[in-house]
């Protein structure tokens, strides 16, 4: 994946995106990764994709529901529970 240094970008996926600063760098990066294999630019991507899939997020939000109805706290400073 490639992006501009979007700050949210750069937050939460900067270890798997190639950020560029600017349009040529950014075609250059797109060109580099056409060549590359599907597999080769997966890298790090799934555990990305998993952990901020639909179905995954739905079961966080359920578990965080049953541990505040059972009086379990979350863990502190958490925005997640991982899966």
């Amino acid at each position: 994946m490639i992006s501009t240094r979007v700050p949210d970008v750069v937050a939460d996926h900067g270890s798997v995106v190639e950020l560029e600063d600017n349009g040529g760098s950014f075609a250059a990066a797109c060109r580099r990764a056409r060549r590359r294999s599907p597999s080769s630019r997966e890298g790090g991507v799934r555990s990305v994709l998993l952990r901020h899939h639909w179905d995954t997020i739905a079961e966080q939000m359920v578990d965080l529901i049953d541990r505040a109805a059972s009086g379990v706290p979350a863990a502190a400073g958490s925005r997640e529970v991982t899966a």
